[in-house]
């Protein structure tokens, strides 16, 4: 029998799908601005340099020791010039600085993947002054807890000493004392592949009490100096940069978490029938798209961001390399991306968290004009002749200015934080069935 290319069976799909979306009727959208605490730290190689000045981790810096300067894969704001500082700050205390990707099962868990993963977000031997060191073997150090060993990355057991790069923000799949920040990247991030496999396996439930252990267990057995992190706004700006030293991680990461908290963008507007995301990606968030904003966890032991009935995502990020995890949330999706979809990085970063529906394509629709109707279509309420309460956004990094459909114009407009941007308009869609995003000129 002659084999039939998937793309080709979603466009045969089509006069299906319109039995079901052929009477929706597309809402009047508005785009609004939702206001966010804009604090912003404007000379961020100066404040790093001030940080780890007064934090005295020079005294742990021996004179042309090696040093491990530690950047993740989560797209950090300005994260070339938190490391490149970092690393200057290394060599004028004495150290002789390399950088190593701390990023666990990321960038298909091979040490070329995980050095090109820097070096897409800007990180590479040019722009930080520093080699980049990429290995992805590990030793064990101990065990954190009985049965699970803690995995090391031989850099930095060779080393003189490390000092991570990282970002303090709420974790997309658990909630804890500790969650993104410095104790992570040591428990999960300085294992590697290795580490973050051990990490997983009893699943993101444990998470709030595997993660002080192991990062404890690493505090006392491996050469850690200590860190420098960053706290973001809902702008991708760094609001606050703050150093620890190794042996304040434990006390003083926790109150970092909360303030991450305060900082963080959202929707204010809730309990929709269809959100409507353009891009997701790594770079955005671990989860493609985070769901402290979306609400589309993939962990139930997550909580946070919004209810909608639908989601629908229309694009990967170029600079997700075709890794889709957090696409599995999503009910519906495009062509694009099914083309743009690497099985290899996203089933390795699902399968290694122990998440297989991060990884699931949703419903492939022939075009976004189906999509967005099937969304519609798709909501209890809508099918009760009420008016689809409708929100679009570009990804979850740029949630300042988003669209939203006449239903909640009453809502918007009774919110002290949105202002409205433009009049109503129509959705228009081009020759493939895509939206033209004229609001975007």
């Amino acid at each position: 029998m002659q084999s039939v290319d998937f793309l080709e069976k979603i466009e045969r799909s089509r006069a299906n799908c319109e039995k079901f979306c052929a009477s929706i009727r597309l809402p009047r959208m508005r785009r609004v601005q939702q206001l966010f605490p804009r604090d912003e730290v404007t000379d961020i190689a100066g404040t790093v340099r001030a940080e780890l000045e007064a934090s005295g981790m020079k005294n742990a810096i021996k004179k042309g020791g090696r040093i491990a300067v530690c950047a993740g894969s989560r797209g950090l704001a300005h994260l070339p010039i938190l490391v490149k500082a970092t690393v200057d700050w290394v060599r004028a205390a004495g150290g002789d600085p390399f950088v190593m990707p701390a990023m666990g099962s990321h960038g298909g868990a091979t040490a070329e993947g995980q050095a090109d993963m820097l070096n897409t977000l800007g990180v590479n031997e040019k722009s930080v002054g520093a080699p980049i060191i990429s290995h992805m073997e590990t030793r064990i150090i101990g065990e954190a807890m009985p049965g699970f060993p803690l995995h090391m990355s031989v850099d930095i057991l060779d080393s003189d000493g490390c000092i991570f790069v990282c970002r303090v923000k709420p974790h997309t799949s658990y909630r804890g004392k500790y969650e993104s920040g410095f104790m992570k990247m040591l428990a999960i991030g300085a294992g590697k592949h290795n580490g973050a496999l051990v990490t997983h396996h009893q699943g993101f439930g444990v998470f709030h009490e595997m993660i002080p252990k192991m990062g404890q267990c690493a505090l006392e057995r491996a050469p850690i100096i200590g860190g420098v992190g960053s706290i973001e706004n809902a702008f991708y700006k760094i609001a606050k940069i703050k150093a620890l030293r190794a042996d304040q991680f434990m006390a003083d990461e926790p109150a970092l978490l909360q303030e991450a908290f305060t900082f963080m963008g959202q929707i204010y507007l809730n309990d929709l029938d269809v959100l409507m995301v353009d891009e997701i990606g790594k770079n955005f968030s671990g989860d493609g798209m985070d769901p402290n904003i979306t609400g589309s966890f993939s962990s139930p032991h997550g909580t946070g961001g919004i209810k909608a009935e639908s989601r629908i995502v229309f694009a990967l990020s170029e600079e997700t390399h075709g890794n889709a995890t957090g696409l599995g949330p999503a009910d519906f999706t495009t062509p694009k991306v099914f083309r743009e979809f690497d099985p290899v990085t996203t089933y390795t970063n699902a399968m290694t968290a122990h998440i297989p529906i991060a990884g699931k394509m949703p419903l492939v629709m022939p075009d976004e004009y189906t999509a967005f109707r099937m969304g519609i279509h798709n909501s209890i309420r809508v099918g009760g002749q009420a008016a689809p309460r409708v929100v679009h956004i570009d990804n979850t990094e740029q949630v300042e200015f988003i669209n939203i459909s006449e239903a909640l114009w009453i809502e918007a407009e009774a919110h002290e934080r949105i202002t409205f941007v433009t009049e109503p308009f129509d959705y228009q869609f081009d020759n493939k069935g895509e939206i033209v995003r004229g609001w975007k000129q």
